[in-house]
């Protein structure tokens, strides 16, 4: 089930280095979006079997809108970036949290070898 958004938000233009990766390949993830959100904080969830889950959080906007980091993932899913009202940790995520910006999502298929 992807986060759905409750009201109208900014765009999250999102970019990953590699849509198929092995389980020990860093996925690099670039964002740019509005640079009124610059120091606002960025969680990169992973949708996938029904649950979202933030596998990471804390990376800041810079001035000019942009945000760079990178994800490890074992299994195949989908990923989207979202600036939530409130800083978030990685775990569970709840799809009503109130966010500010969010992406669409892309496709990662993890693979033994790619």
């Amino acid at each position: 089930m992807a986060p759905s958004p409750t009201s109208a938000l900014l765009p999250i233009v999102l970019g990953v280095t590699s849509t198929v990766a092995t389980p020990t390949q860093r996925i690099g993830v670039v964002t740019k979006t509005d640079k009124s959100l610059a120091g606002k904080q960025l969680a990169i969830i992973k949708t996938s079997n029904g649950k979202a889950r933030v596998i990471a959080a804390g990376t800041a906007v810079g001035s000019d809108g942009a945000a760079s980091s990178y994800v490890y993932l074992q299994q195949s899913g989908d990923l989207m970036v979202v600036v939530p009202e409130k800083p978030l940790v990685v775990g569970p995520y709840d799809p009503a949290t109130p966010l500010i910006a969010a992406s669409g999502s892309i496709g990662i298929t993890i693979s033994a070898t790619n």
